[in-house]
């Protein structure tokens, strides 16, 4: 069974909202990481479980 979640991880607060209302118009649910490091450690709390990654390049802590 396919995931629900979508992992956004974008540390601009106003790029964060955008992404969010866009991902939950279509009926998924937005888990937001503010860096890099937040980023990692959910992907790996939930063992990769995420339908899609949407990843800013340059982000705080940890870099792409």
């Amino acid at each position: 069974m396919q995931s629900s979640q979508i992992l956004i991880a974008e540390d601009d607060a106003f790029s964060q909202m955008a992404v969010k209302m866009i991902v939950t118009s279509l009926k998924r649910e937005p888990v937001i990481a503010p860096d890099g490091e937040a980023a990692l450690k959910a992907y790996r709390d939930k063992q990769g479980g995420f339908s899609f990654v949407l990843m800013d390049l340059h982000m705080p802590k940890l870099n792409a």
